[in-house]
């Protein structure tokens, strides 16, 4: 009896062992099923961005739309770091589900990012190309002009503001609103004195060519050339609108925006990965809420230039040297701008 009492209870300690998993799985998979779907906390993903600043001054715009990526996507964490563009290079590098790089940060984008598939808008992405693929999606660029400084326009005869009027007996009459007959010109033969013209380099010589007439462009080459290593209070400058916005905070300056609508200053987004949040990260970046406050930061929208330089063609130094080099042998500044495409 005893025997068969111990021997029936191990039995049932066997059965219980046995079958234990199964009820607890049934207990939990019913207390799931109580809770909606849209009540469920959502799955945490983190998405890692390497921005490679370069010369572009977009931090706070690309962080503001760090942040509204993250609100409109609940469960989504975005780990934005600042990098070199010889890290993604470096060996045994864990590379990042997406890059945002500028012009000539990289020449080897097949090894590195992942081909877009945008056909849609292939016109718009051939600056984004590389060996017939397309690697990365122009977003936005920096905007070049001419900072003239305000008393050069005064002095070289343009309209000014209208003086005050005095009546006869020498008492001041009412002020009209100051007026203008037409804008201001680009006072020309002032940029051609020494030292007067300081050009950065790249894009911004071929565009102050472009936008001057015939008859002044191998004066105007001549003078970008041999115009100093660092800009100059004072003097005029072809930079940045940024730059210009910066200078203008301590002296009096008046911009003047150059043609065509290109700059060497243009951000871009690759993936590095092709999943469900890189692909997001795209559609979101081409969004008009990504465009909005690129346009809020002072940047130009990709789709509003003319032709944005390729990419991935040139390196930086090799891009400067072949406007440089336009400009040296005097060519038309549209064919330096093509080259660079």
């Amino acid at each position: 009896m005893r025997r068969g009492a111990v021997l029936s209870a191990l039995l049932l300690t066997a059965l219980l062992l046995y079958i234990w998993p199964g009820l607890l799985q049934g207990l939990w998979t019913e207390e799931d099923n109580r809770m909606a779907d849209e009540l469920r906390p959502a799955q945490r993903r983190t998405l890692t961005l390497w921005w490679i600043p370069g010369e572009m001054g977009d931090q706070r715009c690309i962080s503001r739309l760090c942040t509204r990526l993250e609100k409109e996507t609940p469960g989504l964490r975005v780990f934005l770091r600042r990098a070199d563009a010889e890290e993604l290079t470096a060996p045994d590098v864990v590379l990042p589900d997406a890059v945002l790089l500028g012009t000539g940060d990289i020449v080897n984008p097949e090894q590195l990012f992942w081909p877009l598939t945008l056909s849609e808008n292939g016109e718009k992405l051939s600056s984004g190309s590389s060996g017939g693929e397309t690697y990365a999606l122009p977003l936005w660029y920096e905007e070049k002009v001419l900072s003239v400084p305000t008393e050069w326009l005064a002095k070289s005869g343009a309209p000014s503001a209208t003086a005050a009027p005095r009546s006869l007996l020498g008492q001041a009459a009412a002020t009209p609103e100051p007026q203008q007959d037409e804008a201001p010109s680009i006072p020309w033969r002032r940029l051609l004195e020494k030292d007067a013209l300081w050009v950065s380099p790249g894009t911004a010589g071929p565009q102050l060519l472009f936008t001057a007439s015939d008859s002044l462009r191998a004066a105007l080459a001549s003078a970008a050339l041999s115009s100093a290593e660092k800009p100059a209070a004072g003097t005029a400058r072809v930079w940045s609108r940024r730059e210009h916005l910066a200078a203008a905070q301590k002296e009096a300056l008046t911009a003047f925006p150059l043609r065509p609508a290109v700059s060497d200053r243009a951000r871009y987004a690759a993936l590095c990965r092709n999943t469900e949040e890189t692909r997001a990260l795209l559609v979101f970046l081409g969004s008009d809420a990504c465009r909005e406050e690129a346009e809020a930061a002072g940047l130009i929208p990709a789709e509003n230039a003319d032709s944005l330089p390729n990419a991935f063609a040139h390196t930086r130094e090799e891009l400067n040297a072949l406007c440089a080099d336009g400009l040296r042998r005097g060519l038309d500044p549209v064919e330096i701008l093509l080259r660079l495409r």
